[in-house]
């Protein structure tokens, strides 16, 4: 039986953590890209992994807003427009090769549009190469997990709506027997089996808020923060001891 997603709780009755609780457990499981997303104003989104992968921030979207996704945390948010604005990342390439992996990142909306992402890999000139989360192809404001799978588009999907307007934490996970797991706040959700077979395209970039593939769309509408990719499989309770880090 699969498990009730968890019911997020308003930021005024969630446990506080100390401030720099969550950074330091997201560094502690040794991510190859973090970006907090806490700058107050400049086009750079920092790489707090310490491996330089810096991103771009795109049609000025609006930086500094507070309080983030963290409690306790001074550490501000970005809230993107769901048109123009978005976070140009470089190329990780972990999706090309289906290796084992792991996204995370907090997110807040209200939107009810469908095939928007929070965070993608992707090609800048091919248009069928994708990995990451959208809000559900199936207008039914759930979050899918998606990635591509030789010519299939193998997808994950939550089991609760997730545009109620309070933060979310999301993960992804490739594991290395290539099953796709995928949490919401800690919470395992749904999963589908091993098998997943390569791409043969490059995935050559990396988005945050929107898609980039083959060009740059899928705006996502609503606030983004505390995003990881980890060049493995983090276990549940790794996820979940995240998640209680966060809130």
């Amino acid at each position: 039986m699969l498990p009730v997603m968890r019911q997020s709780r308003s930021r005024a009755t969630r446990a506080h953590a100390s401030g720099s609780a969550y950074a330091a457990a997201v560094l502690a499981d040794s991510p190859i890209a973090y970006w907090r997303l806490g700058e107050s104003s400049g086009t750079v989104a920092n790489d707090s992994s310490g491996n330089g992968h810096n991103g771009t921030y795109n049609g000025s979207p609006t930086l500094g807003v507070s309080p983030g996704a963290i409690t306790g945390d001074s550490d501000t948010a970005v809230t993107f427009n769901g048109s123009t604005q978005y976070v140009a990342g470089p190329s990780l390439g972990l999706a090309t090769n289906l290796s084992p992996l792991t996204y995370t990142l907090w997110f807040k909306t209200t939107s009810a549009a469908v095939n928007v992402w929070p965070f993608a890999e992707g090609n800048s000139t091919d248009n069928t190469p994708l990995s990451g989360f959208a809000l559900s192809n199936s207008a039914s404001n759930k979050l899918d997990w998606f990635i591509r799978s030789s010519a299939n588009f193998i997808t994950v999907t939550s089991l609760s709506a997730v545009n109620d307007g309070n933060w979310h934490m999301a993960a992804g996970t490739v594991d290395a027997s290539l099953k796709m797991w995928l949490y919401i706040d800690g919470v395992k959700q749904n999963t589908v089996g091993g098998g997943l077979v390569a791409d043969t395209v490059t995935f050559n970039t990396s988005s945050i808020a929107a898609l980039t593939r083959g060009g740059v769309g899928n705006f996502f509408p609503g606030t983004l923060d505390e995003v990881a990719v980890f060049n493995y499989a983090l276990t549940s309770t790794q996820i979940s001891n995240l998640y209680a880090a966060g809130i």
